[in-house]
């Protein structure tokens, strides 16, 4: 994040489960970092104040992105920022996350279905599973009012969110 290389923040997920941030101009010091996942990141999503992971351990993590407007300061070791909150969602690995307008965050991968989830009180609940079945999902990307889903079958689908949430319902 950030419009410039002064100003620019990394954040990034390792294989080892750890979220690390970084502000490439001021040199490779880690300045926070989020625990509380396990196993290889694939996906990161900051949003609202917020910053969600998704990981081989096949849970959706939250936590209090607020530290980020603090990171340009210097500090002798990296602040530590524990998860909000961290709930199971998938059977098998997740790939993708991505949020829309109203604060819904939805998640896949693996196991062919898209999770839906929003966040009360900084508790994650998941309000809504829907099975796709068109291969492992592995890009999900809300633009507008449309879920753009990829699969690794080569499938590209759009669905209207309203439709998810209206199944829910």
């Amino acid at each position: 994040m950030g419009d410039s290389w002064s100003n620019l923040v990394v954040i990034a997920g390792t294989m080892d489960g750890e979220v690390l941030v970084t502000v490439p101009s001021s040199g490779p010091a880690v300045k926070a970092k989020f625990e509380g996942t396990r196993g290889m990141i694939f996906g990161l999503e900051l949003f609202d104040g917020k910053l969600f992971s998704i990981a081989d351990d096949r849970c959706l993590c939250v936590w209090d992105a607020g530290i980020l407007e603090s990171v340009f300061t210097s500090v002798s070791s990296p602040r530590v920022i524990s998860k909000l909150d961290g709930q199971f969602g998938h059977s098998a690995r997740p790939y993708s996350i991505c949020h829309d307008d109203s604060g819904n965050i939805y998640t896949a991968g693996d196991d062919e279905v898209i999770c839906v989830w929003n966040v009360q009180n900084d508790v994650l609940k998941m309000v809504y599973q829907k099975d796709v079945r068109m291969g492992s999902i592995r890009a999900l990307r809300v633009i507008g009012n449309q879920l753009y889903i990829s699969c690794g079958s080569g499938a590209l689908v759009s669905v209207p969110v309203d439709e998810l949430i209206d199944d829910f319902n």
